[in-house]
């Protein structure tokens, strides 16, 4: 059955005896568009609101090391850990520095005689700032002067290691070169730096030779899409694409394109089974998180390896995120772009 409404005007709606001339109106339709413009048009639809754009997402990293330290002409024992970013843009963030320097008996003598014995113990520095450097290649400079940190040094050492009492505090700058090793796919790491440390208005001379491994890397996030129904085993890893690899994809529904997401992300610090030798890739990632935008901010999609399926309207730009998170809080993501579009 179908509804019709049908609306009778009336007899106010009928031209009345002696109305106007059809003449007289067009003459004065004619002096009214030329008075006052021409009526107004439909306004073209705007265009839709670009992408986002990828923010300048860092890569954390923490690295552990050991070697040897100089103090003067004394050889010490050293062990260093860092944590630190680094930008897509080369800019390298160190957010902790420690470095441990071997215990150390300073003496005074004149002649033959031991006139004074300096104890140090459980020495350490840490950095007091973040220090900012810049990598090149798979090495990571830092400028003179561009850091400073603070030494801590006890008198003695208890039988359990640890350190008791009130500690010596030491100022400490990097007025020589200071450069790290960056070389996260082989895992390999080394310090070499030159600082000063200032104690009781003496200055004193480090040189650090350190070499490290990575204690953790970030994931790495990659995404894959399929028609709706896929099973995931057969769903493709990659961006989704049109014909011809183009970025433009026809609908294949009524409002629009709908796919299955599947994550491919893995990390290498996952670690290898002990028992059947079988290293799992995905092992140490923790979250993984989608977000789509069509211009605007991310909305949050939901969580998990698989998705969907999930409608991408047609007639629209969108931007699909995918976010990883390793155990320790490291992150990496991977954003796809593309449009839907009647071909």
């Amino acid at each position: 059955m179908s509804l019709m409404t049908t609306i009778d005007k009336g007899p106010a709606s009928r031209p009345a005896a002696g109305s106007a001339k059809p003449a007289a109106v067009l003459v004065a339709l004619i002096v009214a568009i030329v008075v006052g413009g021409c009526p107004p048009s439909t306004p073209p639809t705007p265009p839709p609101p670009p992408v986002p754009p990828i923010l300048d997402f860092p890569a954390a990293f923490r690295v552990q090391g050991s070697g040897t330290v100089d103090i003067g002409d004394i050889t010490l024992p050293g062990n260093v850990r860092m944590d630190y970013l680094v930008y897509p843009s080369g800019r390298v963030v160190v957010s902790q520095l420690d470095a441990w320097i071997g215990d150390l008996d300073i003496v005074v003598t004149f002649l033959w005689w031991e006139t004074d014995r300096e104890r140090l113990r459980c020495n350490r520095i840490s950095n007091v700032d973040p220090i900012v450097g810049r990598l090149t290649g798979d090495r990571i400079d830092f400028a003179s002067a561009s850091s400073s940190f603070v030494g801590l040094s006890f008198d003695q050492r208890d039988s359990a290691g640890d350190c008791p009492g009130l500690a010596r505090q030491v100022e400490v700058t990097n007025d020589g070169p200071f450069s790290l090793i960056h070389d996260p796919d082989r895992r390999r790491s080394e310090l070499t730096a030159s600082f000063t440390a200032t104690y009781a208005g003496n200055t004193v001379p480090l040189a650090f030779r350190l070499t490290g491994r990575f204690l953790n890397r970030p994931p790495v996030a990659a995404i894959g899409v399929g028609p709706p129904g896929t099973p995931w085993q057969r769903i493709e890893g990659g961006c989704p694409t049109g014909p011809q690899g183009k970025l433009v994809l026809a609908p294949n529904h009524a409002d629009g394109l709908v796919l299955d997401l599947r994550s491919f992300s893995y990390d290498d610090d996952s670690r290898a089974s002990e028992r059947f030798d079988i290293k799992f890739p995905r092992g140490d990632i923790s979250t993984e998180q989608w977000g789509h935008s069509t211009g605007g901010k991310y909305a949050y999609l939901g969580e998990g390896r698989l998705l969907g399926p999930v409608l991408f309207r047609t007639g629209m730009r969108h931007a699909l995120l995918l976010t990883v998170t390793d155990r320790t809080g490291a992150k990496a993501r991977q954003v796809c772009v593309f449009q839907v579009a009647v071909l």
